[in-house]
């Protein structure tokens, strides 16, 4: 269930792009004058929401632009089921290495999440990616089709998703590759990614969709789940996500599905990728045919994510914006089983102590206490979160605390308050020596699994002096990781 959280990028087309960007920009600016420009009170709110926003924003950039490259370790245990998918022919319009080549796709900007509650910013962001389809159509159940086009298009996919748009006119029906699979533990670090701000409270961070039958989602479902039998509906609802309507039919669709930084498609164990009459197959390949929508997909199930997380699943329809307060958000897995790394609240909730099996936790800072000296061991390390501060003379405690921990099979919590500089700084000193990383190699496999982490400008260079110490040389500089 281990692995990296990253994947390839598609290629996406420029003019698009900018096109999406100047409309949202052009938003933005108007709606930041009108509030600086009448009500003082309401100018600061909206310069504060900015600030808090924009932790968010550069977590949102960072999944889209970085983590999307192959990893040879991200999907270990999934070897057969990935071999069987990269035999298969190269779909239409894609090229050998997987690449839409005609496709109009582009990474949805982080500007376009700040003011995507504007009508006016999703009808032109809208209209851009219709106007070149066939006018020529008539409807047919809800799906558009071309005149020459047979309804038995849209028949084929009514057994999946009976409200869902048929292929656009020349389009080939979409399919996936190795670097749509994800694991267990990869979707886990999905939904709490995040430092100040958690992503998952952001109403178009992440779909999670249950491709099962409702009855299954009605017995049990990963929290936030959306059952596909009515997905398609509360797409096209004016209530779902910022209640704002543009279009009718394929149009608001394609639109809602567009706002989303994380599509996530589960279901049934799937041991066949490449076989479309199965539901979760045939529900990503109709995903895949929207502009701006790459979905990932859970291949191993809902059995497989129930059995390791069993505390994140539930019977309950929750949504963000309704149940936001009954969420709890865990720290994120660097190594399964083994280590996490968060924040200091998670530390003192019982829930998540119990929930993870923690038996070891290495407390850095004043900010929070150690409250479970009957059951947990602590390393207590009492330093600020400042460049001046002398972390590294506990790197070889921290290091020599760890792998006692491990030699007894314990689950260790690290934690400073946020888990972005000083938590994030003892786990890469550990990985460094314990799996003979340089900075840059250890920097990178933490950062991929906890996008916010970022150890300040001091604590990188007692880094590059620590790999220094165990190397003999100094093979990253700490300039390169802080800019």
């Amino acid at each position: 269930m281990g692995g990296s959280l990253s994947r390839s990028p598609r290629e996406k087309s420029d003019k698009n792009d900018k096109s999406r960007k100047s409309v949202r920009a052009n938003e933005a600016s108007k709606q930041r004058t009108k509030d600086v420009g009448g009500d003082p009170t309401c100018g600061r709110i909206r310069m504060n929401k900015e600030a808090k926003d924009m932790e968010r924003r550069d977590s949102k950039n960072f999944w889209i632009s970085h983590m999307r490259k192959n990893s040879k370790d991200s999907l270990p245990s999934q070897t057969t089921s990935n071999e069987t998918l990269s035999k298969k022919a190269t779909p239409r319009g894609r090229s050998p290495k997987g690449k839409r080549q005609n496709a109009k796709q582009v990474e949805v900007p982080p500007e376009a999440h700040a003011n995507n509650n504007s009508p006016s910013a999703s009808n032109a962001s809208s209209k851009e990616q219709l106007t070149n389809r066939d006018e020529s159509r008539e409807s047919v159940n809800g799906a558009c089709v071309t005149e020459k086009e047979s309804p038995k298009v849209q028949d084929s996919n009514s057994s999946v998703v009976p409200q869902s748009p048929s292929l656009l006119p020349g389009q080939a029906s979409g399919s996936f590759d190795t670097s749509n699979l994800i694991t267990v533990n990869q979707l886990y670090n999905y939904f709490w990614d995040g430092g100040l701000h958690s992503s998952i409270f952001d109403p178009t961070y992440m779909l999670v969709i249950d491709a099962r039958p409702r009855a299954d989602y009605d017995l049990g479902h990963i929290i936030l789940a959306r059952s596909l039998s009515s997905l398609y509906s509360e797409l096209a609802s004016p209530m779902f996500v910022h209640g704002f309507y543009s279009a009718d039919g394929p149009e608001v669709i394609a639109n809602r599905l567009s706002e989303f930084t994380h599509v996530v498609v589960y279901g049934n164990e799937v041991s066949d990728p490449t076989n479309t009459d199965l539901p979760e197959i045939k529900l990503l390949g109709e995903l895949m045919n929207y502009e701006f929508v790459d979905p990932l997909f859970l291949i191993s199930g809902y059995a497989s994510f129930q059995q390791a997380l069993p505390f994140m699943c539930t019977q309950k329809d929750l949504t963000v914006r309704r149940d936001h307060k009954e969420i709890v958000v865990y720290p994120s897995v660097i190594l399964e089983d083994q280590i996490y790394l968060g924040r200091g609240e998670q530390a003192t909730n019982e829930k998540i102590v119990a929930d993870l099996q923690l038996t070891h936790v290495i407390n850095i800072g004043s900010e929070h206490a150690s409250p479970f000296t009957d059951r947990i061991l602590y390393l207590n390390i009492k330093l600020d979160d400042s460049p001046s501060s002398d972390l590294k003379i506990f790197f070889l405690k921290a290091f020599q605390f760890i792998s006692e921990a491990f030699s007894k099979g314990g689950r260790i919590l690290i934690h400073c308050n946020l888990g972005v500089s000083r938590s994030s700084t003892i786990m890469i000193a550990y990985l460094m020596k314990s799996k003979q990383w340089t900075l840059k190699e250890a920097h990178d496999f933490v950062r991929d699994r906890r996008t916010c982490i970022r150890p300040n400008r001091g604590f990188l260079k007692q880094l590059a002096d620590w790999e220094q110490t165990l190397f003999g040389k100094k093979s990253t500089d700490p300039d390169e990781l802080w800019f």
